[in-house]
């Protein structure tokens, strides 16, 4: 097994020397046996690369699909549990992390855990009350650099998402992309209860409180339960409205 190690160890240097010399001198060298034979099976995963667009040479495997995304925006890492597609290996290691529920991150002064380091950071702020992002133009402060980046750019009015359909600015991702999926009808968030879809992620969760062993809203006045908010709203003005404003007053 040593032996075997060695070898297959030396066949891929070699390799990879005369793919880098095929490059360099763009001609096959007196190896080139060598390298058409290893190419059937080596030539995708072992470096050296060159880029279609700027001809540049790249080492390894995963810094070519790095430096690729770059010019084409492609996302070359996916997860085989969901098809969600990252740019960065790293990312897709936490993606899989979740849906293994793998959270190697604990939080010393409570019983959560997450699945990197800086999520544990962020989820400390509660715990201590720090907030190191401070708005320059109205002093509001924030526990992450998202939020903050957000606010100050409603500030300044630099929206990044533009919709084309009616105008409509956008400062954040999610808000953007549940608002095209509602003008293009596009329903990918089905409820695993009933296979019902929605439009917006929000929308998913406030159906999904019909599915609720116990409805969650109470009302206050005579004890009847809800599913959901709304209903409970509109019966408190259609049962209780004196009662609320007696209570208000």
């Amino acid at each position: 097994l040593d032996q075997l190690q060695k070898t297959i160890h030396q066949l891929r240097k070699d390799y990879s020397t005369e793919k880098q010399k095929i490059f360099v001198n763009n001609s096959k060298t007196t190896n080139s046996l060598l390298y058409t034979k290893l190419s059937e099976f080596l030539d995708i995963n072992l470096g050296p690369f060159r880029c279609d667009f700027c001809k540049m040479l790249i080492k390894t495997s995963d810094q070519y699909k790095i430096h690729k995304s770059g010019h084409d925006g492609t996302l070359p890492f996916i997860c085989t549990l969901c098809g969600k597609g990252f740019q960065m290996p790293g990312n897709l290691t936490v993606h899989i992390r979740r849906h293994k529920r793998d959270f190697p991150y604990a939080c010393d002064m409570c019983d959560k855990n997450f699945a990197t380091a800086t999520e544990m950071a962020i989820h400390k702020r509660k715990h201590t009350g720090e907030r190191p992002y401070i708005c320059d133009l109205c002093g509001k402060s924030f526990k992450t650099w998202s939020f903050f980046d957000i606010h100050r750019r409603i500030h300044v009015q630099d929206s990044t998402f533009h919709c084309p359909i009616c105008d409509k600015n956008f400062y954040e991702k999610n808000r953007f992309t549940n608002h095209m999926n509602i003008h293009l009808n596009i329903r990918n968030h089905k409820c695993n209860a009933c296979n019902k879809s929605f439009t917006t992620i929000g929308n998913l969760k406030k159906h999904k409180e019909l599915h609720l062993p116990v409805k969650k809203y109470k009302c206050e006045f005579c004890t009847k339960r809800f599913a959901q908010f709304a209903s409970l709203r509109w019966h408190k003005r259609k049962a209780h409205l004196r009662l609320e404003d007696i209570m208000e007053q």
